[in-house]
């Protein structure tokens, strides 16, 4: 008893601990972040007109390194890969021939599976991606 006691009094007493470090240490960030923060109107004149001259040096940044564009404005917005999507499109009546995997012959010849064109739907939806590799 005085064994299992002691071991509940060290958690205890850990737990205790961690949550007393963990207090103290929210309590100084918070401290050290409000005594960053700019408080007299000068202050924030200058953190605005730094913040303002950073993210003109950034925009100035981007122009100087951005990729030559070729054609027009509207042909290059439309293949930048951001502006590619998925779609989905009918299966084309001229090919509907499938075909099954050689390793479910064996299951459609004893009769636990279907024929492949039982399994698939009449007129299947078809999802391309942008760059499809294939057919």
């Amino acid at each position: 008893m005085n064994q299992s006691g002691n071991r509940r009094l060290r958690v205890g007493l850990s737990i205790a601990v961690c949550l007393a470090c963990l207090t103290i240490l929210v309590t100084a960030l918070g401290r050290f972040a409000w005594l960053v923060t700019p408080q007299s109107e000068a202050e924030i004149q200058v953190a605005a007109g730094f913040q303002a001259s950073v993210t003109r040096a950034l925009s100035q940044g981007k122009e100087r390194n951005s990729p030559a564009r070729v054609g027009s404005p509207k042909d290059s917005e439309d293949d930048h890969p951001a502006n590619r999507v998925h779609s989905v499109r009918e299966w084309p009546d001229n090919s509907r021939d499938f075909h099954q995997s050689p390793l479910l012959d064996e299951m459609v010849r004893d009769g636990t599976l279907p024929q492949v064109e039982d399994r698939l739907p009449k007129n299947p939806l078809v999802v391309v991606p942008p760059e499809q590799n294939g057919p």
